[in-house]
This record gives structure tokens, sequence and C-alpha cells, in this order.
């Protein structure tokens, strides 16, 4: 909260079991909310964020739950329930969900691992291609990144893992060719 009090912009991309949350975060200063994706320039750099929640084209299951809970009805519904209620809601479901899909890649089988390593570097290298600089995703928990030479240009994809898990984030400076990892203090990793 404060941090947007001091000019700084802050972004929030919403995800798999954070959604609708306008009204919520509405009072934080700076705050843009996102509900997909998005592309921005830094200094300079183009970067290219997304949950990453879509990028498996052969999830159909979820795609279909994804539409109906962002649907003008499911809007209503939250509009007009009380908000314990929701949350109630919310976190059952949330824990329903982490049952059947591991929370850490290393709770998944090896193939399962492999191929969803590839198809969010194969993501990343398409909106490199499209021109962005750097590419951060999270979604599948996966503390990984790579590098690539893309036309000519150096890009970088990122996911940035499970931070309280992993016990770090990611950071930017001015001037800096690649995203970093920085580690989280140590009262802040759970």
């Amino acid at each position: 909260r404060e941090a947007g009090l001091r000019g700084v912009k802050l972004h929030y991309i919403e995800g798999n079991h954070d959604f609708l949350l306008k009204k919520a975060l509405a009072k934080i200063p700076g705050l843009q909310l996102h509900p997909h994706d998005f592309g921005t320039e830094i200094e300079g750099k183009r970067f290219f964020f997304a949950h990453g929640d879509t990028v498996d084209p052969s999830d159909w299951g979820y795609r279909f739950l994804r539409t109906f809970l962002r649907s003008p009805l499911m809007r209503t519904f939250v509009k007009v329930m009380p908000g314990k209620f929701i949350d109630r809601l919310g976190k059952r479901s949330s824990s329903q969900s982490r049952k059947r899909k591991p929370i850490l890649p290393g709770q998944l089988p090896l193939g399962s691992m492999e191929r969803l390593r590839k198809l969010y570097r194969n993501y990343a290298a398409a909106k490199l291609s499209d021109g962005y600089d750097f590419v951060v995703m999270g979604h599948c928990h996966d503390l990984d990144e790579m590098s690539f030479g893309i036309a000519g240009r150096p890009g970088q994809y990122v996911n940035v893992g499970y931070p309280r898990v992993h016990g770090s984030f990611l950071s930017w400076h001015r001037g800096d060719e690649k995203i970093g990892r920085e580690k989280l203090p140590e009262a802040s990793a759970i």
C-alpha cells in the first residue's frame, strides 16, 4: 500500500485462484489490475507478463471453468453474495483443486513437468518473437528461466516459481540485461 503512495506502479495479474478482485483491491493507490496478460515498456525494454494459466492449449477443462468463473453470471453472483461466503467458497475450491493437481513441479510426474516446461518456453519464445525483451510467467510454480537469441536479439523467459517455497523473487533494474532472482528475507519465506 505504501509503495503506491510513493508513486510506485503496482500491477496485479489475476490467476486461476485469484480473480474478480476489482472491488477488493480498489483502494490500493497506484494498483493496476489486469484480468489477463499484459505488455509494457520500462526504460526502453519491452516486458510481457502473464499468470500462465492459459498457456496449455490442451487443458480444455480448465479453460471452460476459467471462462465460466469470469462470466457475467459469476460477476453478478459475486456482487450479490456476502464477502465471507465468497471467501469460504473460494478457499474450498482452491483446496479441492490442490488435491487434484500438485502445487510444485517436483510433485508432478517427470513427463508432465517436461511437457509443461516445453509449453512455457515455446510460449515465451513466441512472445519474444513479437518483439518483447522479457517474458515473465508463473502458475506452474516451475523455477525456470531461459535465455533466447531470436532474430539477432537477446530475450529472456523467467518463471517466478513459488516464492513462499523457493524463497526468492524477481528483480530488474534500469540497464540490466537480464531479470535476476533475489532471496526473500527469512521472515517472508514460509
